[in-house]
């Protein structure tokens, strides 16, 4: 009689967390576990606009997959483009898999460009390949242009980290770089308190970035791009941060999801209907009293290993617990500036947040090596 098959679609911080708790009902004989991820490397996703702009090498942020699996789980590197909850398959590039357990932890990708930019060639940073294509051709503006210039569209926390990180490469280097950040809403970050915003606009003008607000690209015509209030920027690497998505969907239409294609779960972290399927991390839409969880590697992490944890306990026969998360708290780095919170109500703003920020980047990072460079690159932060 063969052996439950759990799998796990996803390589990232809850799809490793949720391995880490399978390997004892591997070991001991109870499934067959499996994970999946079209990368053959994981990565800090939160440093990836520094290693993006060049301020922190390739190896800092990544690590082999297959090397952080514990022994008993096997890797697969293939390319999930569908799964079927009622039918229990697995849909890659190469296969079609069936399991009797299921974790979704496949994050998010960026958004599809906006309508104006479908023919034009753009960079994002969601994942650690497009962030290395984004880097190549930054070196390679920097390298070549004799008035660079970037576009950002998006001034969410990732197109201002990115911004910021552009702008200090560009000071380092003693290097001209023009920077625009454009952003369609009236204003940004209202979700931080005034004081907070202004924090941020102050930074964002510090370092000498353009910012347009209730603004949107009107044309892109040869080698000029055109902003809805006038502007016109000559051959610009063109950045987009407008946001994220569920990189795969189920193929049942009724499955609850959000706008960005998270899947909404109970507090076990199970869909409602489908028991033997769990989601974790950006995948999952998990309710809180003020809407819900927002995506967070902290988040990601716990609820990953609670999934585990949850499938273990059904191999088991034994009732699934309830997801309770803890908020640790955030940051928004700010190049020698931050602002953020921890543990829900203590501010942290300077260079203490911005140090906190890239020590906790090491903290969840991959291996004892990375940890302690980005702990060197936190003591340097903000100088």
């Amino acid at each position: 009689m063969s052996l439950p098959k759990v799998i796990i679609i996803g390589g990232g911080f809850a799809g490793l967390a949720a391995a880490r708790k399978l390997r004892c009902a591997v070991q001991r004989g109870l499934c067959e576990a499996t994970l999946i991820d079209s990368n053959p490397e994981t990565s800090m996703v939160p440093a990836l606009p520094d290693y993006a702009a060049g301020l922190i090498p390739h190896d800092w942020v990544t690590a082999p997959i297959h090397k952080h699996l514990p022994s008993g789980i096997t890797f697969l590197h293939d390319c999930v483009t569908g799964f079927s909850l009622e039918k229990k398959i697995i849909n890659t590039k190469n296969h079609n898999i069936s399991f009797d357990y299921l974790i979704v932890a496949l994050g998010s990708q960026s958004a599809p460009p906006p309508d104006i930019l479908q023919n034009t060639t753009t960079h994002t940073i969601t994942n650690i390949a497009d962030a290395t294509v984004l880097k190549k051709s930054f070196d390679h503006l920097l390298a070549t242009s004799q008035a660079p210039s970037v576009v950002i569209n998006g001034a969410g926390y990732t197109g201002i980290e990115l911004a910021i990180c552009m702008a200090r490469r560009a000071t380092r280097d003693n290097a001209s770089l023009d920077i625009h950040l454009v952003e369609q809403r009236e204003d940004i970050m209202t979700f931080l308190p005034p004081k907070d915003q202004q924090r941020v606009l102050r930074s964002i003008k510090r370092h000498g970035i353009k910012l347009h607000k209730d603004c949107h690209i009107s044309s892109v015509q040869n080698d000029k791009l055109q902003l809805s209030n006038g502007t016109t920027i000559i051959s610009p690497m063109i950045c987009r941060a407008e946001g994220t998505v569920a990189p795969v969907s189920a193929a049942e239409q009724n499955i609850p999801q959000l706008y960005d294609g998270r899947i909404q779960v109970q507090p076990t972290l199970a869909l409602e209907g489908f028991p033997h399927v769990l989601a974790a991390g950006d995948a999952a839409a998990f309710s809180i009293p003020n809407g819900y969880l927002r995506k967070a590697v902290n988040f990601a992490f716990y609820a990953g290993a609670h999934a585990g944890m949850n499938v273990v306990r059904a191999l088991q026969n034994r009732p699934m617990r309830p997801f309770k998360p803890i908020d640790l708290g955030w940051v928004i780095p700010l190049g020698n500036d931050s602002v953020g919170q921890a543990f829900g109500s203590l501010p942290l703003k300077g260079k203490m947040g911005l140090r906190m920020h890239y020590v906790m980047c090491g903290y969840r990072n991959y291996s004892l090596k990375n940890f302690y460079k980005l702990l060197g690159h936190a003591v340097r932060a903000g100088t």
